[in-house]
């Protein structure tokens, strides 16, 4: 991972060699000054030489240790398989070819390596902390289906490293370490590869295609530089600087954008309170106040590298100050602050899948939240980081040098996949059950219609619908009762079709309305009483519906007793009954217009000269008919 190689796991000064020395003392020297390439390169030549060194597994184990720093995990994985085969015995061995398992998602082979190192270091915590990273990998085979598309931006990638792309003036600015368009055969002794600079390309929608890659060559020279960040409100950009003098010393620069004449001032140092330290990856706010950047030697750090924040003091920068809650002991690098109150960055100190993972963190009452994973497919079992993305979160950009790419870091770009949300349903006749044509269904809003459709000669319906909305569904025909239900589609991330097929039953069967009285089920009064029973009013509740779903249907509600007991008494307890019933429907909504009311007494009995509770029952029932047919 060129990113880490350079801004992340370097600073790091190499002298000139001026005494003969032999190849594998040249090549400890390498390793020892993370010259990687280089000691790989001396190692193999010593074994060349001696075909049969006395120390040959410790060589392979510094052979394997210098891909994996290079972030070649499968050729680290053979070389520690010759490392086990020459009998090796440092522990270190099994902890580092479990981490690095993990890294290619090998995850129970990782699992294992871990465990024969546990046992040789019992309670090591960073064996425990990889074995919680395997278990947390693992786990994610039961995550739902990614809410983003994703792909390798191979028309701008190289065989060599290329990340941090970040939006600037209708285009992306990004850093390579590409020799095609460097100018100088120059190369980093750590990797291999070029120094790294600043490029950009702005992509076409139309053709779907990227611009020619140019180089940014006001922000380019012959060192390392990274992690491009800018303020529209003050025309600046931020870029870590690493260069090979005096240590390595990296450094943020600044330079401001002249919007007129499209062109860049000149670069300097950031200037800032207290001791010097090495700095790198800056993300700045949008106001140009607030400066987040990494580095491992500010007094107060956790350890590892910590992320810090600068903040605007008259001309220049106040004190580095550390971002609480965030920080861990391990490794925080690459922040990205979106919209002032999200900080997403890269640690291998939380949970997470093996290597540098992305999270997220918000801020609350001028706190940071826990952080929280991406999971997968933001994160991988490789190195992920510099995750930047538009206002409205539809798409962005992030780093990786997972499997499957160009070469060593990639850009990779997400967008979120299209929600597709439909309601398909079917509306029935019930007393034949086949399929109603031109019913008219509206699709409503707080009772304000959106949309409608008629039913097709089957009695078919479909709506599009949109994410996080209470709809109704209406229907209306003549000659037939309404009827009406809600859908949600409320907290809805994925397409969706709304069907009985799919669980989600919005097909009806509408009655049509007849001439004659239609019975209330179960309304129920105590003998001798008006009163109605509770559990009466859960089948009033229908009628309810009803009426509210035929909007223009008026009716008679009909109540009629058992034939016990003194006519006009009956007929006066009737008409208190049907009353009854119409009261409760006023007091539920329906317009008083609508209804009217009649006792029958026992003039229309269902059951002549009834014997029994049962059927004395059925006689004091309630009905109701339709007036405007």
């Amino acid at each position: 991972m060129k990113a880490n190689g350079i801004l992340f796991l370097l600073f790091f000064f190499i002298g000139n060699i001026t005494f003969a020395q032999s190849l594998k003392e040249l090549a400890d020297k390498d390793f020892e000054n993370r010259k990687f390439q280089s000691a790989i390169n001396q190692y193999q030549k010593h074994l060349q030489k001696k075909r049969n060194p006395g120390d040959k597994g410790e060589i392979y184990f510094k052979i394997a240790e210098s891909y994996r720093k290079l972030f070649e995990y499968s050729e680290a994985l053979e070389w520690y398989k010759r490392a086990e085969s020459a009998f090796y015995q440092l522990p270190a061995l099994h902890y580092q070819k479990g981490k690095t398992l993990l890294n290619v998602g090998e995850y129970e082979k990782s699992k294992a390596a871990l465990n024969h190192f546990l046992e040789k270091q019992p309670g090591d915590k960073d064996a425990l902390r990889l074995l919680r990273n395997v278990d947390f990998a693992l786990s994610m085979k039961n995550d739902p289906p990614p809410l983003h598309s994703f792909g390798n931006e191979s028309q701008i990638n190289s065989p060599e490293s290329d990340y941090g792309a970040n939006y600037f003036n209708n285009q992306i600015v990004f850093t390579s370490s590409r020799m095609d368009l460097s100018g100088s055969n120059k190369t980093y002794e750590v990797d291999g590869q070029g120094f790294s600079n600043f490029y950009t390309s702005s992509y076409n929608n139309t053709d779907k295609t990227w611009s020619k890659v140019e180089k940014l060559e006001a922000l380019s020279a012959d060192l390392n530089n990274g992690a491009f960040t800018f303020s529209k409100k003050t025309n600046t950009a931020y870029y870590g600087e690493c260069s090979g003098e005096k240590g390595a010393f990296c450094r943020i620069m600044q330079a401001e954008f002249n919007t007129e004449s499209k062109s860049w001032g000149k670069a300097a140092p950031l200037i800032y309170e207290g001791e010097k330290v090495e700095m790198v990856h800056p993300s700045v706010s949008e106001d140009g106040n607030s400066l987040y950047f990494v580095s491992r030697n500010v007094e107060g750090g956790l350890g590892g590298s910590d992320i810090w924040l600068l903040e605007k003091k008259g001309s220049g920068w106040g004190a580095p100050q550390i971002v609480e809650g965030i920080n861990t002991e391990y490794d925080e690098a690459y922040p990205v602050l979106f919209d002032e109150n999200s900080l997403y960055f890269s640690s291998t100190g939380f949970v997470g899948m093996g290597a540098l993972d992305l999270f997220v963190s918000e801020r609350r009452n001028e706190k940071w939240s826990a952080p929280e994973n991406l999971r997968v497919p933001f994160n991988s079992n490789a190195d992920d980081f510099l995750l930047v993305q538009k206002s409205d979160k539809s798409e962005g950009y992030f780093s990786s040098n997972r499997s499957g790419g160009q070469g060593s870091d990639d850009i990779y770009s997400f967008y979120l996949k299209p929600v597709n949300l439909l309601v398909k349903g079917q509306v029935l006749d019930v007393d034949s059950g086949t399929g109603l044509e031109n019913v008219m269904v509206y699709l409503t809003v707080n009772d304000q219609a959106v949309d409608s459709t008629l039913t097709d000669a089957g009695g078919n319906y479909q709506f599009e619908l949109e994410q996080d909305r209470d709809y109704k569904l209406k229907l209306n025909k003549p000659e037939y009762f309404g009827d009406s239900r809600k859908l949600s589609t409320d907290g809805e991330k994925y397409s969706k079709t709304f069907s009985k097929a799919n669980g989600h039953d919005f097909d009806f069967a509408l009655l049509r309305i007849p001439k004659e009285e239609i019975t209330i089920e179960d309304i129920y009064y105590d003998y001798n009483s008006y009163n109605l029973r509770p559990n009466s009013k859960e089948n009033l509740n229908k009628l309810v519906k009803l009426l509210e779903d035929s909007p223009d249907v008026e009716v008679m509600i009909n109540a009629h007793t058992d034939d016990r007991g003194n006519p006009k008494y009956n007929l006066e307890l009737s008409q208190k009954r049907a009353q009854a019933v119409v009261d409760y429907l006023i007091e539920k909504g329906i317009n008083p217009v609508r209804l009217q009311s009649k006792g029958w007494g026992k003039t229309a009995l269902l059951i002549e000269n009834a014997k029994t509770e049962e059927e004395h029952q059925k006689n004091r029932r309630t009905t109701f008919k339709v007036l405007n047919q």
